[in-house]
C-alpha cells in the first residue's frame, strides 16, 4: 500500500513539474527515415505513379473487385472462427477510454494487431508496421498535390494475412501517411498498427463484432447466420468496398451514412450539407434531430456533430461504433443486412 501512495505521489510530482498531459494521442506524418526505409523494400520491378489518394483508391477497388484467394485450414471446418477483440490504451488502465479495438492477425507469418475499422475499405500498416513486417513494396504512388499528409507518397505492398485459420491470400496492403501513438505523461506507451480492411471481412458470409462479449466471429460462405427474434436491421449496400446505409433525419433524406466500426464517439457524424438540408443557418458544429431513423434503429432528440467530408466521398455522414457499442453487431453480406442484436 505505501508502495502505490509513493507512485502516485511520484506522478502527480511529475505532473506539476513537467505540466504534461497525462494521456496524449498524436499523428505524426512519415519521417524522411521511414520514407527511405520503406524506398529500400521495394521489390525488383516495383512502379512509381503520380495518382491523388481518390485515384488510389478507385484502383485498389478495380483490383479488389476481382476477388482475393480464401483458404480455410481444414476443409471440415464448418463452425464460425472465434478470437478474442483486443484493446489498446486499456491494457495500461481500465480507466482509459477505449480508443481502438484490435484483432490478432498474421501477415507474412508475423503476428500484429489490426484495427477493426470498417471505415477502411483496404487493409493498411503504419510505415513503422510495414518496416517491421519487412513487407515488399510494389507501387509508390507519388500525390499530384499537397495535401496535409498527401503530400507524402503512398506505398502499396501485397501480403498474405491470416486470421487463424482463414487465410487471405494476394492482398494489397497500404502503408498509411502518419503513425498514430499514445503517450502517458510524455511516455510512449503504445503505437497504431494498422486496420484490417473492409476488402477482407466482405471475402467471408458475415462477421460478427459481439462488443459486451469482446468477440470477434467470422463466418465461411457455407454458413448461413440467424439473428435472434427482435434483432434490429438496418438494409445495407457496398459501394467500393464501403458499407453505406440510408438514414432519414427529421423525416428528411435518404442521406447515405458510412457504417463505421471504428470511431468511438455516441454521436452522429453528419457533413455541413445536411445541416443546411434540414434548415440549420450558419456554422453550426452541433445538431440536434428530433428524430433519427436508420433502417430499424429508431432515436429520438439525438446529438450530431458537423464534419468536413471530403468532396469525393460517398457518404454525407458516418454512423460511428460508439452508437451501437452496446450491442451485437452482424454484418450479413449474403443478405445484405446488418444486425443489432442486444
Amino acid at each position: 500500500m505505501r508502495g502505490i501512495v509513493l507512485i502516485l505521489m511520484g506522478l502527480i510530482f511529475i505532473l506539476l513539474v513537467t505540466k504534461a498531459p497525462i494521456l496524449t494521442i498524436l499523428t505524426e506524418p512519415m519521417s524522411n527515415q521511414e520514407r527511405r526505409a520503406l524506398e529500400a523494400l521495394k521489390v525488383t520491378g516495383a512502379q512509381v505513379r503520380e495518382l491523388d489518394w481518390w485515384e488510389v483508391r478507385d484502383l485498389l477497388a478495380e483490383i479488389a473487385a476481382k476477388g482475393y484467394q480464401l483458404k480455410i485450414g481444414s476443409q471440415e471446418v464448418k463452425v464460425p472462427l472465434l478470437f478474442p477483440v483486443k484493446g489498446s490504451l486499456r491494457a495500461f488502465s481500465p480507466f482509459f477510454k477505449e480508443y481502438i479495438n484490435y484483432v490478432e492477425v498474421s501477415i507474412h507469418s508475423q503476428e500484429l494487431l489490426l484495427a477493426l475499422d470498417t471505415g477502411s475499405p483496404f487493409t493498411t500498416l503504419t510505415p513503422r508496421s510495414a518496416i517491421e513486417q519487412k513487407l515488399p513494396i510494389s507501387i509508390e504512388f507519388r500525390p499530384k498535390r499537397e495535401i496535409k499528409y498527401y503530400a507524402v507518397p503512398i506505398f502499396l505492398g501485397e501480403g498474405s494475412i491470416k486470421v487463424g485459420q482463414a487465410e487471405v491470400t494476394s492482398v494489397p496492403i497500404i502503408i498509411n501517411q502518419s503513425n498514430v501513438r499514445a503517450k502517458l505523461l510524455n511516455i510512449p506507451i503504445w503505437h497504431h498498427t494498422g486496420t484490417l480492411g473492409f476488402d477482407i471481412l466482405s471475402q467471408f458470409s458475415s462477421v460478427t463484432i459481439d462488443y459486451p462479449s469482446r468477440v470477434f466471429i467470422l463466418r465461411h460462405q457455407d454458413l448461413e447466420y440467424d439473428p435472434k427474434v427482435g434483432a434490429i436491421e438496418l438494409p445495407l449496400r457496398i459501394f467500393k468496398f464501403r458499407p453505406l446505409v440510408d438514414a432519414y433525419l427529421n423525416g428528411k433524406g435518404p442521406f447515405p451514412f458510412l457504417f463505421d466500426t471504428g470511431p468511438s464517439t455516441k454521436n452522429l457524424l453528419v457533413a455541413p450539407q445536411i445541416a443546411v438540408e434540414l434548415g440549420f443557418v450558419g456554422r453550426v458544429s452541433k445538431l440536434r434531430l428530433e428524430k433519427v431513423k436508420i433502417g430499424e434503429l429508431l432515436l429520438e432528440s439525438h446529438e450530431a456533430e458537423v464534419i468536413l467530408l471530403p468532396k469525393e466521398q460517398e457518404f454525407l455522414g458516418i454512423i460511428p461504433r460508439g452508437l451501437f457499442s452496446s450491442y451485437r453487431v452482424t454484418i450479413d453480406f449474403k443478405k445484405q443486412l446488418i444486425f443489432f442484436e442486444g
